[in-house]
């Protein structure tokens, strides 16, 4: 049984390219050189290679929902599906392990990896994941069940933990120029140090059937996404420090200061918003949720008021924030809120 290793290598940071699967056994990145998981159901998954296996994959950045092994042909792994997919399956079971265990893992993305964050040859290494949770899916084409599991990248104070100090500053050159890893910044002669914070790391939200059903049972609901680029929505909360732009609150947590990045006018159906910064704003939880439901909305003037019309306050603008009025107008059209009432 191979003693697998969790977390980062030393020498091998966020970005580390391999030439092939046997140079990224060697340097322990992913220890195996068949399997796409690597581990096993009693310590977990210890890393992942995502190489254009299965169409049901989809690759976000950030996020990754990653289609569990098997159902094929033992003697043609990358055949049709002739069966289900078992979650007992050592490689599937491994992945549960490492959702109940909050286990970090590696994710390599191969070139064969139909994405656009995979490398142009040979294999990369590219940051530390969670699985946060697993769920059946039903083909629709040949109708047999696969099992999914749900990655998020570790945000700069999970991976933190998990990062050997020589390679934090080549993960910051990594997640800066090449849009990798979780952004931990290294200290350096210019400055103290810092996290270049990209906060596409919201837990799934959960539904729970209301009390009185003692065996509720479960079924597979299928959901329409809107893809956000978070690292627009990080810009602009960093330009303000996570400090709200309506009440001036900079809500401290014990992971560090908490801000919601508002979209004026709503991004999906049937709003169509933009998803750029002239159209997010940085926001404390309960303004958010208030902006967002027409109890509080911002005039012609950036003047913040309740849904009567009274004036409670002025919009903070960094003058590098450049709002457009036009999503303003939407919002405010959308709520019935154009005509101020309240001088």
């Amino acid at each position: 049984m191979a003693d697998y290793f969790f977390g980062e290598l030393p020498g091998e940071p966020v970005g580390t390219a391999y030439p092939n699967r046997a140079a990224a056994a060697r340097a322990g990145v992913h220890q195996v050189r068949q399997q796409g998981i690597a581990g096993n159901r009693k310590v977990g998954c210890a890393s992942i290679v995502l190489s254009g296996g299965y169409d049901t994959d989809e690759d976000y950045g950030h996020e990754i929902f990653y289609t569990g092994r098997g159902g094929q042909d033992p003697s043609n792994p990358r055949g049709p599906h002739i069966a289900d997919q078992d979650l007992g399956l050592s490689d599937n079971a491994a992945l549960v392990t490492s959702q109940l265990t909050g286990q970090p893992l590696r994710i390599i993305r191969g070139s064969g990896h139909d994405s656009p964050f995979s490398p142009a040859a040979g294999y990369r290494y590219d940051g530390l994941y969670k699985v946060t949770k697993h769920y059946p899916l039903k083909h629709s084409g040949d109708g047999y069940l696969r099992w999914m599991f749900h990655l998020v990248q570790l945000t700069p104070e999970e991976a933190s933990s998990y990062t050997p100090s020589e390679n934090r500053e080549a993960n910051a050159e990594a997640y800066v120029r090449k849009d990798l890893g979780s952004g931990v910044a290294a200290s350096s002669a210019s400055g103290p140090s810092s996290h270049l914070v990209d906060p596409f790391f919201h837990q799934p939200l959960m539904l729970v059937l209301p009390a009185g059903q003692t065996d509720p049972g479960s079924k597979v609901v299928v959901t329409e996404r809107v893809i956000r680029d978070t690292k627009i929505t990080a810009a602009v909360k960093m330009m303000y420090d996570n400090t709200c732009q309506l009440c001036g609150t900079k809500l401290a947590t014990s992971t560090g200061y908490y801000s919601e990045g508002a979209h004026v006018r709503p991004l999906g159906k049937p709003h169509h918003g933009p998803d750029v910064m002239g159209n997010i704003l940085c926001m404390c939880p309960n303004h958010h949720a208030a902006f967002d439901k027409g109890g509080i909305f911002v005039d012609e003037d950036f003047q913040v008021r309740t849904h009567d019309g009274t004036l409670i306050g002025v919009l903070h603008i960094n003058d590098a924030h450049k709002l457009d009025g036009n999503n303003f107008s939407y919002h405010r059209a959308h709520h019935g809120l154009e005509v101020v009432a309240v001088p």
